[in-house]
Order: structure tokens, then sequence, then C-alpha cells
């Protein structure tokens, strides 16, 4: 049970890279390892507030 518990926590946690690399390889090397977004600097307060809703 608590295996379960801790199973569903960690797949509802996301992963946000946030980086002055902005080449389409490093982006695509981050999602690749696991990551749920990928945000560049300068990074834009309307495009955070879109990953949590």
């Amino acid at each position: 049970m608590v295996w379960r518990l801790l199973m569903r926590v960690v797949t509802e946690i996301g992963i946000i890279v946030f980086t002055t690399n902005a080449f389409d390889s490093d982006r695509v090397n981050a999602m690749g390892v696991g990551c749920n977004a990928f945000l560049t600097k300068p990074m834009k307060k309307k495009q955070l507030l879109e990953l949590f809703l």
C-alpha cells in the first residue's frame, strides 16, 4: 500500500527544466530523460503558470 502511494506521488510530480541553453538538442535530451517541460530564459510568467493550470 505504501508503495502504491509513493508511486502515485512520484508520477504526479513534474520536472521542469529552466535553462539558458535553448538548442533543440538540449530540449530533446531533457525530455528524453523524463522531464515534463523545458523553459528557457528569459521566461515569461505566463509560460510557467500555464504548466500548473
